[in-house]
């Protein structure tokens, strides 16, 4: 994929899962500027979209010719954004808690040669499972504020919210120091904040257990069953229905998500030991890197990594087993 590069006239061949966000960093960038004061993530990203421009700060604000510019992407996205290009040093917090950001010098030098900025996809979008984290999360802090009176962002800001929504953290000790939480805020609100996370992680994983229970009733999949627990190989099996051979494998993780069979054993037998080794090591040192991201990192297919990830998941009988 390709993409151009604007003003620069330089174009870049974009990796596969890749973006190019150039275009959100010249709007972005130049909104920063046009503002009077700094203002927090946001407020830019409302105007980058903009939402209810009625309601903004100043009527001035209205006028920008950036407003409304960058539609194509959600505020959480274009927040998302903003936090890559403070990593790449176009933004800076103008306040400690990261509530209001500023043009730094090297964002104004961007801006007078921009070039591509290729991320991975990833980075600005939220998995399913991270989807609900924030979601329970902005409530949490919804209800919160209105129990002790305070504004929202008082508790975090929304830019917190969005790095606790993709860093996942489970520890209240791995809360200090994203975004605007201070000593004093982990103190007060870091074990409520932790356990909203892991009890929507809890219902993703109750959810997409679910799915997979339904998904394993189907009558190819129990086809898949029968002839695997018969001896067939997955290439035997894909054979005789007629189906991929990878199609087949990704059956068999299913049951064994599903708590319907220990494919551990089997996942031996298909993918090399070394391989495994080292794709298992990669998803037990970033438990939230996608499949697809795994696979691509490290070569390998993507139902590869798809049964070492499946390997590592703890099996969990089901009541209710299914015949084969």
């Amino acid at each position: 994929m390709k993409s151009e590069a604007g003003n620069s006239g330089e174009t870049v061949e974009l990796e596969q899962n890749h973006i190019d966000i150039q275009e959100v960093a010249i709007a972005a960038l130049k909104t920063v500027l046009l503002l009077d004061v700094p203002f927090g993530a946001r407020y830019i990203a409302k105007l980058l979209r903009g939402d209810n421009v009625k309601y903004l700060k100043s009527k001035d604000h209205a006028e920008f010719e950036t407003v409304g510019s960058i539609t194509h992407f959600s505020q959480t996205e274009l927040r998302l954004c903003l936090q890559r290009l403070m990593e790449k040093g176009y933004l800076e917090p103008a306040t400690r808690t990261l509530a209001r950001l500023k043009i730094s010098e090297k964002g104004q030098e961007y801006l007078s040669n921009p070039v591509p900025i290729p991320i991975p996809i990833s980075n600005i979008r939220l998995t399913p499972e991270q989807a609900l984290v924030h979601r329970k999360l902005r409530e949490y802090r919804r209800s919160t504020s209105a129990e002790l009176g305070v504004p929202p962002y008082q508790i975090f800001n929304d830019m917190t919210l969005d790095y606790l929504a993709k860093e996942l953290p489970l520890k209240t000790s791995y809360l200090l120091g994203i975004g605007n939480l201070a000593e004093f805020k982990v103190e007060r609100y870091g074990k409520e904040i932790v356990a909203t996370i892991k009890a929507a992680r809890d219902e993703f994983q109750e959810i997409r257990r679910m799915g997979i229970q339904r998904r394993v009733e189907h009558i190819t999949h129990q086809r898949v069953l029968r002839l695997h627990n018969e001896g067939k190989t997955p290439d035997d099996i894909a054979l005789t229905l007629g189906i991929k051979e990878n199609t087949v494998k990704s059956y068999l993780m299913n049951f064994h998500l599903a708590g319907q069979q220990d494919m551990r054993t089997t996942i031996e037998n298909l993918v090399p030991s070394q391989t495994l080794f080292v794709c298992t090591e990669m998803f037990r040192r970033a438990p939230e890197s996608r499949i697809g991201e795994v696979a691509q990192t490290l070569e390998v297919p993507y139902v590869t990594a798809l049964m070492a990830q499946t390997y590592i998941t703890d099996f969990q009988p089901c009541r209710e087993i299914v015949a084969a």
